[in-house]
């Protein structure tokens, strides 16, 4: 969106964005029905007639909702270490309970070296 990306002023390296609040809201609500779908969209929001529907999920299930748009809500590129951080909770997110356990025990054996 071009209202997100007003540069205002350069200091050394680091640029500084001017971000309104209603600039953000409307980018999120986007990235958000694209991923989730409207109606959670505007659940989320705030909006009272959709949180009646989008509330029937459990704590769990919006939680890994929102985990979906975490990284379609940043402004600006991850960074290649942030990428395969976020590649590797997700990997291990998805493991089964024995694997997870598994690897907790031989995860602490290479981390430690």
């Amino acid at each position: 969106m071009k209202e997100l990306r007003k540069e205002i002023c350069e200091r050394g390296k680091a640029k500084i964005y001017e971000i309104r609040i209603y600039s953000f809201k409307k980018f999120a609500f986007t990235k958000i029905a694209d991923t989730l779908g409207s109606l959670a969209a505007h659940a989320i929001a705030g909006h009272e007639e959709y949180l009646i529907t989008y509330y029937k999920k459990s704590r769990e299930e919006r939680a890994r909702d929102y985990l979906k748009d975490i990284p379609k809500l940043s402004l600006f590129t991850p960074s290649e270490e942030e990428k395969l951080r976020e590649e590797a909770m997700e990997t291990i997110r998805e493991l089964p309970k024995e694997a997870l356990a598994e690897f907790l025990k031989n995860g602490k054996k290479v981390l430690k070296g």
